[in-house]
């Protein structure tokens, strides 16, 4: 960002109007009188001050305003293993929208970069839900809690003790299978969409050396399909982890 694009932002136009800046201006213009310089010199360097103030505040709001780091080391496998597919395939067709010649062909690849951007930013999201659900799936021993509804079977004369214990057993064995079941078709899903993102960027590639601009539309269109897909499936995995929340296991 340069100097000036520093007072666009939200925050610069905040700190122009703040009383800390109105401060600034005059804090300073007062030590410079004081100091024995004439009032249009005090008035100038108070408004040189107020102005790196405005201009400060306008860069750390650009600078707070970071992508979020994906870092496929953050979650276990098979998860890890989508995430760092996801981003070698973004790599790849950054490298060929960098050897694209500015123009028309060049522009519309950069529109299909920014679904790209998508879907792996989703492929991040849905591995971190997975790996957070392939956690609460190992805290829960599905063979104790066999072991310990079929002792309940030999208890004669079935009382509202042993039918609640029956009942909460029950309830975290199928809060299991809930979870498994989620977890295997997330892979599954994540699996397809990773290899169809990275076949539409073979196909990117293909068309670029072909000089074939009108087929990249169908390019475009898959991306964008595959971008829906994983934000139905992100949207999905969010309802598991409600339903299987503290509040229910």
């Amino acid at each position: 960002m340069n100097f000036i694009d520093r007072f666009r932002t939200p925050a610069a136009l905040r700190a122009l109007t703040s009383p800390f800046t109105l401060a600034v201006f005059g804090g300073v213009g007062v030590m410079l009188i004081l100091g024995g310089l004439p009032l249009p010199v005090a008035i100038a360097g108070g408004l040189v001050a107020a102005t790196a103030r405005v201009a400060s505040a306008g860069g750390r709001s650009s600078s707070a305003k970071r992508p979020e780091r994906i870092d496929p080391f953050a979650v276990g496998e098979p998860w890890r293993v989508f995430v760092r597919e996801a981003l070698q395939v973004r790599a790849r067709f950054a490298d060929l929208v960098h050897d694209t010649p500015a123009g028309p062909f060049r522009e519309r690849l950069d529109e299909i970069g920014r679904g790209i951007d998508l879907a792996v930013k989703d492929c991040w999201s849905i591995s971190r839900q997975a790996d957070d659900l392939s956690g609460v799936r190992r805290q829960i021993d599905t063979q104790a809690i066999s072991r310990r509804l079929a002792s309940l079977e030999g208890v004669s004369g079935p009382t509202d003790t042993t039918e609640g214990l029956r009942a909460s057993l029950e309830a975290q064995l199928s809060s299991a299978r809930r979870v498994d079941s989620a977890i295997d078709g997330a892979r599954g899903r994540l699996e397809v969409l990773d290899a169809r993102l990275a076949e539409s960027v073979t196909r990117a590639a293909e068309l670029t050396t072909l000089g074939d601009q009108p087929g990249l539309t169908g390019v475009a269109a898959d991306i964008d399909d595959v971008v829906d897909e994983m934000e139905a499936l992100r949207q999905a995995l969010e309802e598991i982890d409600r339903a299987e929340g503290p509040g229910e296991r």
